[in-house]
């Protein structure tokens, strides 16, 4: 786009609708292969576990049930499932990413950073609200209680055990 100074119009190198049905090629293959790529990371993990639980519990008759309740099971199957497996067909369905501009950093003060800590904690809180009400709304339609296998996973296994995979472990 050139811009004309004598008559102060704008003059266009091409066709003007080429170049917006390239940029909605572009913006479409940029955000569609994360999503695939994310698709294909949770379709895997669900399935790993759904075999490698069915596997244990043919192959262990008797003890099947200690084990898949186990919380150190439920740990090692999510790590397997998700980092040994779901992980490199993510990466590979991902693909290397496009190169992009490069940005510019800004800095923010304490009370921009303030601002977003409390909207992210209100967004958070409310999400939780919405998740709980949704939990028993549905556990009453079915008349039960729902459990939430993380919640009971987390109350099952040892303090020093999630402090190591959350603190040490996770951020790396």
């Amino acid at each position: 786009m050139d811009f004309n100074n004598r008559n102060g119009s704008f003059s266009w190198s091409g066709s003007f609708t080429e170049d917006i049905s390239l940029r909605k090629k572009k913006a479409k293959k940029t955000v569609m292969r994360p999503a695939f790529a994310l698709a294909a990371f949770l379709a895997v993990s669900y399935l790993a576990v759904f075999v490698i639980s069915l596997l244990v519990s043919l192959v262990f008759n008797e003890n099947a049930e200690e084990i898949l309740y186990s919380p150190y099971y439920n740990m090692v199957l999510n790590v397997v499932a998700m980092y040994l497996l779901a992980f490199p067909v993510f990466l590979i369905v991902a693909g290397k990413r496009p190169e992009r501009e490069k940005l510019t950093r800004e800095k923010i003060g304490i009370k921009e950073l303030l601002m977003f800590f409390l909207m992210a904690e209100g967004c958070m809180f409310v999400g939780s609200l919405l998740g709980n009400f949704l939990s028993r709304f549905i556990g009453n339609m079915l008349g039960g209680t729902l459990e939430s296998s993380l919640e009971q996973t987390l109350s099952e296994t040892p303090m020093w055990l999630i402090l190591l995979v959350a603190v040490i472990i996770g951020p790396i």
